[in-house]
C-alpha cells in the first residue's frame, strides 16, 4: 500500500511537472564552460522530516534527521545518514543506494524529480534495548531549484526493516559542493 502510495506521489508530480518539461530546452555547455566542469561532483541534501510508523512493536511517531551525499548524472550513486528520535526510540542509519533523476539533462528545468533505492544498516535503542536492523528505504521526491546551487528538497521515503515506517522529509540541497 505504501509502495502504491509512493507511485501515485511521483507520478502525480511528474503530470504536475508536465509543463516545466515542455518549456524546458536541453542545454549543451559552451566550449569553455566544459573544459572548467569538474568531473566529480557531488550534491548534499540536509534534510528534517516526520517517521510515522507502520507494522511492527513502535506505536509512536519519531522526528528524522538524513543527509544525503551523491554524484553522478541521471544515474546517481549515494551515501546517507538518517537519524530518527521518539520517545523511547533512537536510530542512526548507514545507507548506500542509488537515485534515477530522469529529467538531469534539462539543465534549464528547476524542478528535479527523482526516485531512489537504498540498503540500509540501522544501529539504536528500544525500550532501553540495544538493536541492530537492516532493510532497504525506497523514496521519491523533488529537487526545487530557489539559487544558482541552492534549493529544496522533498521526500517520500517507505522504509523497510525490521519495522516499516512511511517518512516525510523537507530540507535544503546544495548542488556542486565538492
Amino acid at each position: 500500500m505504501i509502495k502504491l502510495k509512493l507511485l501515485l506521489v511521483y507520478f502525480f508530480g511528474a503530470l504536475i511537472l508536465n509543463l516545466n518539461f515542455l518549456q524546458a530546452e536541453e542545454s549543451l555547455p559552451a566550449d569553455g564552460e566544459e573544459q572548467s566542469k569538474k568531473p566529480n561532483q557531488y550534491n548534499i541534501k540536509l534534510l528534517l522530516g516526520q517517521e510515522t510508523p507502520g507494522e511492527g512493536t513502535r506505536l509512536d511517531p519519531g522526528l528524522l534527521f538524513k543527509t544525503f551525499l551523491y554524484g553522478g548524472n541521471i544515474l546517481k550513486y549515494s551515501t546517507s545518514f538518517n537519524l530518527g528520535v521518539a520517545k523511547e526510540y533512537v536510530q542512526g542509519e548507514f545507507s548506500i543506494g542509488g537515485q534515477i533523476y530522469p529529467l538531469d539533462y534539462y539543465k534549464k528545468s528547476f524542478v528535479q524529480p527523482f526516485f531512489y533505492v537504498e540498503a540500509s544498516l540501522g544501529i539504536g535503542a528500544y525500550k532501553k534495548l540495544t538493536r541492530v536492523d537492516g532493510g532497504h528505504n525506497l523514496g521519491v521526491g523533488l529537487d526545487i531549484d530557489i539559487y544558482k546551487k541552492y534549493g529544496f528538497g522533498l521526500i517520500v521515503e517507505s522504509h523497510n526493516a525490521l519495522e516499516k515506517s512511511l517518512r516525510l522529509l523537507i530540507g535544503l540541497h546544495i548542488k556542486d559542493y565538492l
